[in-house]
């Protein structure tokens, strides 16, 4: 008889759930400000006042509501980042 260890079962499964929702949030084609915000865990305002507007960012107005390109933002944001001070 063998015995099973729940804690790396449960550990295991945590693990492969993360893979799956990072694979269905990279199916995204784009983010609404919600999710811009959500991904980048700041404000609506921090977002706007540090790299909303900047030359360059991946977005588009359709009507009243923003919309940003998700892969295009995510480049944008890594190289974005990088040139911040204190990197």
């Amino acid at each position: 008889m063998f015995q099973i260890d729940n804690n790396y079962v449960k550990e295991v499964f945590r693990q492969e759930v993360r893979k799956k929702i990072e694979n269905i949030s990279h199916t995204t084609m784009y983010w609404d400000m919600k999710e811009l915000c959500r991904q980048v865990s700041l404000s609506e305002t921090t977002v706007k006042e540090t790299f909303f507007y900047e030359e360059g960012f991946p977005k588009f107005r359709v009507g009243i509501k923003w919309l940003i390109n998700a892969k295009l933002a995510e480049e944008f944001l890594a190289k974005w980042s990088s040139q911040q001070p204190n990197h």
